[in-house]
């Protein structure tokens, strides 16, 4: 009797397949489980985030007001609008407000944070000097600076007559110097922020590579140099990115001390989508400006994103 006819063998091939109909199933249902966990996340973000981004381009296609709503379809004509000597200023006075504060605001939160890692007396006293400038908020913090640097009867101006610095009060809103008082500030609200992640970062260093580099006769700024900074190379790119990021899109920090002014001097990129929305009513042209700033940053986290990335596989 032929051995592949029998009726055993027959059944065990049935019940092998109907035992692994179950497992079937078990194993695709575990690969689908995790994405059905992050769904309702994924949802949302969709919901804020896509969808604001899919309307921004598409009324930045339109001759729309803001207040009577989208008129007639224009192409990239909104577009072609912004290649102009205004924009073009509005665009170079956001990176200069952006590079001359990220910088200094990341060294400041570099020794900062090696300050407050040490055993020093007060070191309660300066975390909480530290910290004042996050706390507060942004708007409040440029009423506080706007009082503070007022040309008449502002506390600066004060202590530098008294102390023979100044003869006269300096007005530091004035057109020449209204962009450096907004750098200022973004430094002083920047700061504290690089102090926390750069403070995380160095203690997470072990002790025992400066404890080596000590035995071998290395001075404390070697140490920072070649233990310190490298160790800490991945957080200082990511909060400076951040940082500019940040500093690129920020918006009630100048628009309560200066509002764009005087003459345009510190209008920035969210000022001026501000001003087209909501002063002159052109939607559609803030539409456009608003895409190209969040083309730039989208260009710059890829950047960067690549940096760290091509540093980590050379």
């Amino acid at each position: 009797m032929d051995v592949k006819n029998q009726p055993r063998l027959k059944i065990k091939r049935e019940d092998n397949s109907l035992m692994n109909k179950p497992t079937t199933r078990r194993i695709c249902f575990h690969t689908v489980e995790p994405f059905l966990y992050i769904m309702p996340a994924i949802v949302l973000i969709g919901i804020v985030f896509f969808i604001p981004i899919i309307e921004l381009f598409r009324i930045s296609l339109f001759n729309a007001h803001t207040v009577a709503g989208i008129r007639e379809f224009v192409g990239l004509k909104n577009y072609a609008n912004l290649f102009n000597v205004q924009f073009l200023a509005t665009l170079w006075r956001t990176v200069v407000y952006v590079v001359g504060a990220i910088p200094i605001a990341v060294i400041f939160g570099l020794f900062g944070a090696i300050l407050l890692n040490q055993n020093i007396p007060g070191k309660r006293f300066l975390w909480l000097l530290a910290f004042i400038p996050w706390i507060i908020p942004h708007s409040i913090s440029a009423i506080l600076w706007r009082w503070l640097i007022h040309s008449e009867y502002g506390l600066l101006n004060h202590i530098l007559i008294l102390t023979g610095i100044l003869k006269e009060p300096i007005n530091f809103l004035s057109t020449d110097l209204a962009m450096f008082s907004n750098i200022v500030l973004r430094i002083w609200k920047a700061s504290p922020f690089a102090i926390i992640t750069f403070l995380a970062g160095l203690q997470a260093i072990p002790v025992e590579l400066y404890e080596a580099a000590s035995v071998d006769g290395a001075k404390p700024w070697q140490s920072f140099i070649f233990i310190t900074v490298p160790s800490l190379r991945k957080i200082i790119m990511t909060t400076s990115i951040l940082l500019g990021i940040w500093g690129f899109v920020t918006f009630d920090l100048i628009w309560v001390l200066t509002q764009g002014g005087p003459i345009s001097a510190t209008e920035t990129i969210p000022i001026a989508i501000y001003k087209q929305a909501f002063k002159f009513y052109n939607a559609g042209l803030a539409s456009a400006i608003g895409v190209i700033s969040l083309i730039i940053t989208l260009g710059a986290s890829i950047t960067y994103f690549k940096m760290i990335e091509r540093k980590d596989n050379p």
